[in-house]
């Protein structure tokens, strides 16, 4: 009866030991798939879940995972573009606001087109182009197209050196105060006549 016992006990062991290798085993060929592949936004899911796998194991179990560095330069490549296209999103309402705040009457600034550009200078920064009408200091109407580039500044800076940055627009949003920089590239205007 002992040595059934032993044996039972030992044919466990066994066996978990082999799971634990097959988890690891699996985890370092789920990595592999990431390498060389070029990432997306659409593979955020895919990585967050590689990542808790790799957070559930042991010490002495991560320390096999000999190809860690991947998985971490591809979290870094979703990271970067999640944060840009965030950037991308949140630009044109600062824009806005910021044209908004030099014009006499900013209820009558009407947004007619916006496009928007990533930056190849980094993830908190963008491009907006914005045509819009708004109304003269005489009254009249006119039409302006924008170039403006855009830096979003997160978390901890409550002031910006204008000198070094351009000129530095709060914004409040969900999450609290948000600070962006707004730099003016290309202002082109055109009187529109009035229909009168």
């Amino acid at each position: 009866m002992k040595k059934l016992i032993v044996l039972f006990f030992a044919v466990i062991m066994s066996l978990s030991f082999v799971a634990c290798g097959n988890k690891i085993d699996n985890l370092i060929k789920e990595i592999e798939m990431l390498e060389g592949k070029e990432i997306t936004l659409a593979d955020e899911n895919r990585i967050d879940k590689i990542y808790d796998k790799y957070f559930a194991l042991s010490e002495e179990e991560k320390a096999e995972i000999t190809n860690y560095g991947v998985l971490e330069k591809a979290g870094a490549r979703v990271n970067y573009l999640a944060t840009q296209k965030e950037t991308m999103e949140k630009a044109p309402r600062f824009v806005e606001e910021y044209i908004k705040s030099r014009l006499k009457t900013p209820s009558a600034m009407k947004v007619i087109k916006t496009e928007v550009y990533a930056s190849k200078g980094g993830m908190w920064e963008a491009f907006v182009r914005m045509q819009y009408t708004g109304q003269n200091s005489f009254g009249g109407i006119i039409e302006e197209t924008c170039l403006v580039k855009v830096n979003l500044i997160g978390g901890g800076f409550s002031s910006v050196d204008k000198s070094h940055f351009g000129d530095a627009h709060a914004t409040w949003n969900d999450t609290g105060w948000s600070d962006s920089v707004i730099e003016e590239i290309d202002f082109e205007n055109k009187y529109v006549p009035s229909n009168k």
